[in-house]
């Protein structure tokens, strides 16, 4: 099994790839909205900036990876390949790839960074979650190629698990905080025609 590496380097690229981008995010487990072919080139049309640059992972004819890329030159002079979305706007970002296709797709887009068809100094990949296997399997790969790797955790988005019903939700909460809840319900339903479910 060959995998080929198609590069796209203008807003083109996301139409090439419409008919199988979100396909392809529904089978990776990277399926989030920041990922969405929708999200991706609107982000881009509105605060993309540099050289927009897609890299398209087939295995003959199936689409098994995207790596939504964009490279600006940073204020030391580096070429920085960036993840689409990248930063602050974008909760969670990734690499695009079919589940179980993990290591031949990562490996496929290391060896194309570094044949030199694209010139760069950093690959800033932003905002991964911390159960992507992008953290686990590409440092070993980039490192096997000599590379130096940083890796730094940011908490990107707050979570909270949400019980079954607003009451147990409710009951999650301090004193003062439900009480605070309970007054801000009563308020918005005293100024505006307001339903609570």
């Amino acid at each position: 099994m060959t995998l080929s590496v198609h590069s796209y380097h203008d807003a083109s690229g996301f139409e090439t790839l419409a008919g199988e981008w979100n396909d392809l995010l529904h089978r990776s487990p990277a399926d989030t909205i920041f990922l969405t072919l929708e999200y991706q080139r609107t982000w881009w049309h509105h605060l993309g900036e540099g050289e927009l640059l897609i890299l398209a992972v087939h295995d003959d004819e199936e689409l098994v990876g995207i790596a939504p890329l964009f490279a600006v030159v940073n204020p030391q002079g580096q070429r920085v390949l960036a993840t689409v979305g990248c930063v602050e706007v974008s909760d969670y970002l990734d690499l695009i790839v079919a589940r179980g296709r993990e290591s031949d797709v990562y490996g496929a887009l290391v060896d194309y960074l570094a044949g030199g068809e694209v010139e760069w100094d950093v690959l800033d990949l932003c905002n991964v979650h911390q159960d992507s296997s992008t953290l686990e399997l590409l440092p070993a790969l980039v490192e096997a190629r000599g590379w130096a790797i940083e890796m730094a955790r940011d908490d990107v988005c707050p979570v909270v698990q949400l019980p079954g019903t607003w009451d147990e939700y409710l009951q999650m909460l301090s004193k003062k905080q439900r009480h605070e809840v309970r007054r801000k319900i009563r308020r918005i339903q005293a100024q505006a025609e307001a339903h609570w479910y």
